[in-house]
């Protein structure tokens, strides 16, 4: 993608770039979540238990998938070699309620889940990560993301200001 040609999104993980200009929206947190059947099983299983189970993971190009990735690699496990994917987060849900395997569920849905007994969290691990939303730096002046970066300030509450270039490179 050229410089300043790439569309408004929303993206997930480290901030942005120099070549964008981000909004922080929030920094959801992820837990690891199984069947609810599996209680058992994830109750006494360490990492490498974890890791041999069956999960539910997105492609290999998404945040989901860059979190367990890295959560299993700081543990010194490989990460898990069986699994199905999914890229929406219902299905990924559906899935591990109806017990195909394990998966990362943001910890406030996981939470409702696991009240009603529909799915158990495995306690071992949780995962903060950053929402943003990003447009091309240069491209903030525009008056229709101008407008756009106003609105999601509005619906997200954020104060004034909390747009800004950003400084690592762009995550993916």
């Amino acid at each position: 993608m050229r410089e300043g040609r790439w569309t408004p999104a929303s993206i997930f993980g480290d901030a942005p770039g120099r070549e964008a200009y981000a909004l922080k929206l929030r920094e959801p947190v992820y837990c690891v979540a199984a069947p609810a059947a599996w209680a058992g099983r994830i109750g006494s299983a360490g990492w490498a238990e974890i890791a041999a189970m069956p999960w539910i993971l997105t492609p290999a190009i998404s945040t989901h998938n860059r979190l367990v990735t890295r959560l299993f690699e700081e543990q010194g496990i490989e990460p898990p070699q069986r699994h199905v994917e999914s890229d929406h987060e219902s299905v990924i849900e559906t899935l591990v309620v109806s017990g195909v395997g394990v998966s990362l569920l943001r910890e406030e849905l996981a939470r409702e889940l696991a009240a009603a007994g529909e799915i158990c969290i495995w306690d071992k691990a949780r995962l903060r990560t950053t929402l943003w939303f990003v447009c091309a730096a240069g491209r903030e002046e525009d008056p229709l993301l101008k407008a756009l970066f106003a609105l999601l300030r509005e619906i997200w509450q954020l104060p004034e200001g909390t747009a800004e270039k950003r400084a690592p490179a762009l995550a993916a």
